[in-house]
């Protein structure tokens, strides 16, 4: 497996005459030496001219340390560009930010600028730009990075996956990198499908009766209620300010016989989401057919995709990808397959919502509950 440096000067680029401005919003993580700081500074405005979301630190300073913050930028990257001069060749930084990058399958696009040291240029496969940067639009066109992104889904070394065997891990995971996109400025579109799914999970304190209703067959600690409880808010957070799209598998006729409170518990829940939520924010459709697993993914940034081996026990074994190129594929995977579920559920983006809160309220109300949870179907309480 070798590293998956890729090397402009061998694409077949031919750039159109009315080629688009823009691209689709790529992130490239750009690296320089302090010392470069003013030539870093022309690519990272050019990029953005083009359309693309930089990551960069205009405050790493020489010789600071690898560090895991870096690690992750990088990892959330869809292009690692480290720009080389002879001031950042010598420093260790730029091999080991390189060897990462390489290591977890994100495409290198090295970028030498001025004389570089003997066999510099060809060891690194630099594409070369004059210091003044005046030949930057000429090689280094959007189509340039969009081959690059083409080959790096074909990538079959290392990729950056982190597994969790147990819901605990799962939840943790999720909710560290729903939170590492937000530290990065950003919000992502959230896409699930699952039988319920995050949303069905109570936004009222680990106290709250409800949570003893929706765990009557598995009760859990009030630690464990919080990190569910977070996972749920940091997921309507990026929901509220990116939209969603939901597929929701509820009609699950054993869960609903042998634990009707909760079944009820999670509806209820659901139910309290979609209300809430602008209609502008939402699409949503009811898939009849159970879902066994549940699939996450936000924005571009990383997909979680767990299964179930017994429903209402928990889900197991998560694997949660963040490598840029294939997180994209998903996406537009996701999207292509939701589209369908709208035409076959005859649902359009102005009603799905209503369709889908009156199918989860028949459902609700035809739950036999016990008298003294007959409240989890006042909906007027919403």
């Amino acid at each position: 497996m070798g590293k998956q440096i890729l090397e402009p000067e061998v694409l077949n680029v031919s750039v159109a005459v009315n080629e688009p401005p823009k691209m689709y919003a790529y992130r490239i993580f750009v690296s320089y030496s302090h010392d470069d700081h003013a030539h870093a500074a022309k690519i990272v405005e050019y990029l953005r001219s083009i359309g693309a979301h930089v990551l960069w630190d205009p405050d790493i300073l020489p010789g600071v340390a690898f560090s895991d913050e870096i690690k992750e930028m990088i990892a959330f990257s869809h292009i690692f560009m480290p720009l080389i001069t002879a001031a950042s060749a010598i420093r260790p930084w730029v091999h080991q930010e390189i060897g990462f990058a390489a290591a977890v399958g994100v495409p290198v696009l090295p970028v030498g600028l001025g004389k570089l040291p003997q066999g510099m240029h060809e060891r690194l496969q630099c594409l070369q730009l004059s210091e003044a940067l005046d030949d930057l639009p000429k090689k280094l066109p959007r189509v340039v990075i969009e081959q690059l992104l083409t080959r790096g889904t074909d990538y079959v070394g290392y990729l950056p996956v982190q597994t969790a065997p147990l819901q605990e891990d799962r939840t943790l995971l999720i909710t560290h990198y729903l939170r590492s996109v937000i530290g990065f400025g950003q919000f992502g579109r959230v896409r699930q499908a699952a039988s319920y799914g995050s949303f069905s999970i109570p936004t009222q304190g680990p106290s709250h009766r409800i949570w003893e209703a929706r765990e009557s067959k598995q009760s859990r600690s009030q630690w464990l209620r919080a990190r569910f409880r977070t996972e749920r808010i940091l997921m309507e957070q990026h929901a509220r300010a990116e939209g969603c799209d939901i597929v929701i598998s509820a009609n699950h006729e054993n869960f609903l016989a042998t634990d009707p409170v909760g079944s009820a518990a999670r509806v209820r829940a659901i139910l309290e989401f979609l209300i809430g939520m602008p209609e502008d924010k939402l699409r949503v459709v009811l898939k009849p057919e159970e879902l066994e697993g549940n699939l996450i993914i936000i924005g571009d940034w990383f997909v979680a995709e767990s299964v179930s081996p017994s429903f209402g026990r928990g889900y197991r074994q998560t694997i949660i990808n963040r490598h840029a190129p294939s997180v994209l594929e998903a996406v537009q995977e996701f999207d292509r397959e939701f589209e369908d579920l709208m035409a076959a559920a005859k649902v359009t983006n102005d009603n799905c919502r209503q369709v889908a809160i009156a199918g989860l309220t028949e459902l609700l109300n035809r739950i036999v509950l016990p008298e003294d949870h007959a409240w989890l179907k006042n909906l007027e309480q919403l």
